[in-house]
C-alpha cells in the first residue's frame, strides 16, 4: 500500500467517470435520471458516486480529486477484507505467503486498473475480490465468521449488480462450489443470502421510482435496445483479445496439483475470470476496460500459483524457499517502480487537459456547452475540469448510430447518410430532446464533431448537416458562428 500516494496526484480521470461525476453533481441539485440526465446505464453507479460528490461539495473540494479517493479508500477496504479471508485460506503455509499475496493484491486492485481507474468493472473488482475468496474458503472448509460472510455478501452485490452480466460470475462460483462439494449448504451461506437480499431490493427500488422516471426510464431502454448494438464490434476481434488466450493459458496454471492450500483459490479465480470474460464478449464491444476484470483475475490466478508452487516446492529446503520469496518480493517492488513511473504519461496528459479546459472555459466565457458527437471523450473530463455546465440531457448522442443504421443498413463503402423528416419514434424523440435542451439551456459554445462518428464506421456522416435538416433545429442555429476549427472538432459560438 505503500504505492498509495502517488494516486492522488493529479491524474487523468476516465471520461465515463468523469461523467458519473458531472451527473451526481447534477442529481445532487435536483437532476432525474433518464429524465434530465438521459444515460444508458443502470442507477446504481450514480448512487455509489452521490456520496463522494456531496462530500466534495460540502468541504468545497475538487469532485473528480475527492472521487479518486473515494475508490482508493474502498480499495484499501476490499485488501482489508480479503486479509481477513486469507487468514483462514491460508493457514498451513505461513505469515509470509498471505503478506506477499496482500502486496500482489494491492498491485492488481490499486495499480493495475491504471487509465481504467474508478471504472465500473474496476469498482466490480473491488467489491467482489473478497467474495471470490471467501468462495474458495467455502469449498476448501476454512473457517469464516458468520457476520464477515454476510458484509462480504452485501460489498459484493453493490459491483455485481453494476450491469447485469457481471452476475454470471456468483452463479458460475456457486456452481462450482455445488459440485465440489455435493451439497446445497454453500448457496445458503450468509453472503449469498445477503447478495440475494440486496439483489432484491435493488430490483424493488425500480418500482418505487417516480412515474416520471419511470416512463424515462422505459424509453432510455428502448433506446438502448434499438441502438447501442451499433456499437458493436465483430466477436472475431473480442476472441483476439489478449485476456482470452491469458486466461486460457493462466487456467493450466490454476489445475496444477502442487501449489497446496491455493489451489482452491487458484481454480475459483480462474472461474471468475472466465465469468467476466464472457461477460465482456457479451457486451461485444471490445473496449478495453471491459476486459479489466478478466485480466484482474488472470493476474491473481498467477500469483497465487507462483507463490502456492514456491512454498509447497521448497518447504523442505528454508533457505531456498526464503531466497525464491525475497526474490519474487524484490521483483515486484521493481515492477510496482516501474508502473509508477510510466504513470507520469497520464500526469502529463492531465496537466494537458487542464490547459484546454482552461482555453474551453475562455471561449465558453464560462456558459454551458454542448457537443454534436456519438462519443463522450473528449468533452469529458474537459467539463469537470472547466467547471461548466453541459446543456443537453444526453452525456454524448449515443442513440444516433443506431438511428443511422436504420436509415442506411451497415455496408462496405456505403454513401453519405442525409437527415430529413423521422422515419422512426426514437429518431422523433432524440430531435426533440435536442431541440428542447438547445431551447431550454442555450449553450455558449457548441463542439461539432468533424469527420467518421464513433459507432458509424461504415458511412460518412456530417452531423451537422445531419441535423440541420430539422426546421426547428436550423432556426436556432442560426444564432451559431464558426470560431474556430481543430482536428476532428469545430466550434461554433453563440452570438
Amino acid at each position: 500500500m505503500a504505492s498509495g500516494p502517488w494516486l492522488l496526484e493529479p491524474r487523468t480521470l476516465h471520461h465515463d467517470c468523469a461523467w458519473y461525476v458531472y451527473a451526481a453533481g447534477r442529481m445532487l441539485d435536483g437532476a432525474r435520471l433518464y429524465v434530465d440526465l438521459v444515460e444508458p446505464n443502470p442507477p446504481l453507479v450514480y448512487y455509489l458516486t452521490l456520496p463522494s460528490v456531496a462530500f466534495a461539495s460540502s468541504v468545497g473540494w475538487a469532485a473528480t480529486s475527492v472521487f479518486n479517493l473515494f475508490v482508493l479508500l474502498v480499495g484499501v477496504g476490499s485488501i482489508l477484507l480479503a486479509s481477513v479471508v486469507l487468514v483462514s485460506l491460508v493457514r498451513a503455509q505461513g505469515s509470509s505467503i498471505r503478506h506477499l499475496l496482500v502486496a500482489a493484491l494491492s498491485y492488481f486492485l490499486i495499480l493495475f486498473p491504471r487509465a481504467d481507474f474508478g471504472q465500473r468493472e474496476h469498482l466490480l473488482v473491488l467489491f467482489v475480490l473478497p467474495y471470490v475468496l471467501l468462495t474458495a474458503a467455502r469449498v476448501t472448509g476454512a473457517p469464516v465468521k458468520r457476520w464477515i460472510g454476510a458484509a462480504i455478501g452485501v460489498i459484493a452485490g453493490l459491483g455485481l449488480l453494476l450491469k447485469p452480466h457481471f452476475l454470471l460470475a456468483p452463479a458460475a462460483l456457486q456452481l462450482y462450489a455445488l459440485v465440489r462439494t455435493r451439497r446445497l449448504a454453500p448457496l445458503l451461506q450468509p453472503e449469498n443470502v445477503a447478495l440475494a437480499l440486496l439483489g432484491a431490493a435493488y430490483g424493488v427500488h425500480f418500482v418505487l421510482l417516480p412515474s416520471d422516471v419511470q416512463t424515462g426510464l422505459r424509453t432510455t431502454l428502448a433506446w438502448v435496445l434499438g441502438s447501442y448494438g451499433a456499437y458493436d464490434v465483430p466477436v472475431g476481434l473480442i476472441l483476439e483479445h489478449r485476456s482470452f488466450w491469458s486466461l486460457l493459458l493462466f487456467g493450466a496454471f490454476a489445475f496444477v496439483p502442487r501449489i497446496g492450500e491455493l489451489r482452491g483459490a487458484c481454480i475459483v479465480s480462474w472461474i471468475a475470470g472466465m465469468s467476466f470474460l464472457a461477460g465482456a464478449m457479451l457486451q461485444q464491444k471490445g473496449w478495453p476496460y471491459h476486459f479489466l476484470p478478466a485480466r484482474t483475475f488472470c493476474g491473481v490466478v498467477g500469483a497465487l500459483a507462483a507463490l502456492g508452487f514456491v512454498e509447497q516446492g521448497w518447504r523442505r529446503r528454508p533457505r531456498i524457499r526464503r531466497a525464491l520469496l525475497g526474490s519474487i518480493a524484490l521483483l515486484g517492488c521493481a515492477f510496482v517502480s516501474v508502473e509508477a513511473w510510466k504513470e507520469r504519461s497520464s500526469r502529463r496528459e492531465r496537466a494537458s487537459q487542464v490547459h484546454d479546459a482552461a482555453l474551453l472555459r475562455d471561449l465558453a466565457a464560462g456558459g454551458p456547452i454542448a457537443a454534436l458527437d456519438t462519443s463522450l471523450w473528449p468533452y469529458f473530463p474537459l467539463v469537470n475540469y472547466a467547471d461548466l455546465e453541459w446543456s443537453l440531457r444526453f452525456p454524448f448522442l449515443w442513440p444516433l448510430p443506431g438511428i443511422l443504421r436504420e436509415r442506411a443498413p451497415s455496408g462496405d463503402a456505403g454513401p453519405p447518410v442525409r437527415g430529413g423528416a423521422p422515419r422512426s419514434e426514437r429518431e422523433r424523440l432524440l430531435l426533440e430532446a435536442l431541440v428542447e435542451d438547445m431551447e431550454r439551456r442555450p449553450p455558449t459554445l457548441v463542439l461539432v464533431k468533424r469527420g467518421r462518428l464513433f459507432g458509424v464506421a461504415d458511412r460518412d456522416v456530417d452531423i451537422l448537416e445531419w441535423f440541420l435538416a430539422d426546421e426547428r433545429f436550423a432556426e436556432i442555429w442560426r444564432s451559431y458562428a464558426k470560431v474556430a476549427e481543430f482536428p476532428g472538432i469545430a466550434l461554433y459560438r453563440r452570438r
